[in-house]
Parts: C-alpha cells; structure tokens; sequence
C-alpha cells in the first residue's frame, strides 16, 4: 500500500510516462519526428546520443527518473494549491517544464541536439501535454485507490 504523496506522486509520475513514451517512439517510427525524449537525456547524461542498447537502456532510465521526480514535485505542489482544475494545473505544468527544456537546449547550445523541427517539436509539445493530463488523473486514480 502506498503511503504519502512523494510514493503516490513518484508512481503517478512513472504511470503517466506511459503515454508520451507511446507518442514520442510512434512519431519516431513514422518519420514524424527525429527526436525523442530519451536523446535529450542522452545529450545531457552522457554528452552525445545513446549508440548502444545498454545506453538506450540507460537514458529511458533517465528519462523515467526524471518524470518520477517531476511526479513527486506535481504531488507536493497540488497539495499547496486549491483543489479545482487538476487537469489544468497539470497540463500548466507540464508545458512550462517543455518549454523550460526547451530553452535549455538553446541557451547550453547542445551540438548533440542541433536544431529541431516543427514536427518533433509539436510531437513533444503533444508528448508533454499527455503527460501533464495523465498525471492528475493517475495520482486522483492512486488516491482513491490507496488510503493516505
């Protein structure tokens, strides 16, 4: 049983991940976009993109720490504000820490990214999106499922 809003939000976070990885490697495949999230973990974990499986292993492994964390951030920052437009405040959320990503890319000039086209950039934006609407209703889910 999960006790606490850091487990329930670290869950929620790795539950909600689900759905951007699903877009993100789906664009991929379809040519859509050339980019997905695990190759900016590569950028900044390893300082070039991911060549082997244990390396592609390694920065989904990034990837799903990272959005666990961000679960468990979403959890302790939903318990400060009113209880109204979770779906909102997690799609609020989500996009800003996009966005953020984003710039970081720019300002840090990471050569291993290089620029990135509108396709790949609509299908994180998409990604993100997903993911920001996921985790309210993943964490409501692990709440009512699961005694505080």
């Amino acid at each position: 049983m999960l006790r606490g809003r850091v487990a329930k939000g670290a869950l929620a976070g790795l539950i909600a991940s689900l759905v951007p990885l699903v877009i993100n490697y789906s664009a991929r495949h379809m040519g859509w976009s050339e980019l997905v999230w695990a190759d900016f973990a590569a950028a900044f974990a390893l300082g070039r993109r991911a060549t082997s499986i244990l390396e592609h292993v390694y920065t989904m492994g990034v990837v799903f720490w990272w959005l666990l964390l961000l679960g468990v951030v979403f959890a302790l920052l939903l318990a400060r504000l009113p209880h109204e437009n979770h779906l909102l405040v997690g799609w609020l959320y989500s996009t800003l820490i996009w966005f953020a990503s984003y710039t970081m890319g720019v300002v840090l000039h990471s050569p291993q990214i290089g620029p990135i086209g509108l396709n790949t950039a609509l299908t994180h934006f998409t990604a993100a999106s997903s993911w920001g609407i996921a985790l309210p209703l993943a964490l409501n889910w692990l709440y009512a499922r699961c005694a505080t």
